[in-house]
């Protein structure tokens, strides 16, 4: 597991959950973390800081990074380890 320091540059409603995506701070590179779901989307618990805030455009957040996991249309995406 490794963790990615992003700027979170969107947020938008998905299925029972969240889409997030952003640029990592160290490399300028789109990020999307996505749930191991077969929709993909990060429920409320995946994005909320440890204070019970959920995660908002602008913030820069650390994400546990479980894998990198592209698909043909989404090559950004990036699995998370929802243990944390």
């Amino acid at each position: 597991m490794e963790w990615r320091k992003i700027i979170c540059l969107a947020k938008s409603r998905k299925m029972g959950g969240y889409c997030i995506a952003g640029k990592e701070i160290n490399s300028g590179k789109w990020i999307r973390p996505i749930s191991i779901r077969s929709t993909e989307e990060i429920n409320s618990r995946e994005c909320m800081y440890d204070t019970g805030k959920e995660v908002e455009v602008l913030d820069i957040v650390n994400i546990p990074i479980e894998k990198y996991k592209p698909n043909e249309f989404q090559p950004e995406n990036f699995l998370i380890n929802c243990s944390y």
